[in-house]
């Protein structure tokens, strides 16, 4: 699976990944290392993960709000079955 599969399920969550993912193969190069020091260097490896963790935390609740449900004309479709007397729907779903 490649990354454009992940970020169209994912959404916002997939390019953060996919952001996140990119970044940290740039910043473990020798010449980044070498330019910080292993102490700093520590110091913004737990920065960006404190930041990574942030972002997940308020990319994930707006993945789930966008997923609605929409007619062929783009307008928001409220579905609302109410099953009476243990009654069965048998049929394919498509309202």
């Amino acid at each position: 699976m490649n990354w454009v599969d992940i970020i169209k399920k994912t959404g916002s969550v997939g390019v953060v990944g996919y952001l996140f993912y990119y970044l940290m193969t740039e910043i473990f190069s020798e010449k980044i290392i070498n330019l910080f020091g292993s102490e700093r260097f520590f110091a913004i490896i737990l920065i960006l993960l404190s930041v990574l963790s942030l972002v997940f935390v308020l990319a994930i609740p707006n993945s789930k709000n966008k997923k609605q449900k929409t007619d062929k004309d783009n307008s928001t479709k409220n579905i609302h079955v109410v099953y009476k007397n243990k009654s069965t729907h048998k049929g394919d779903n498509n309202f």
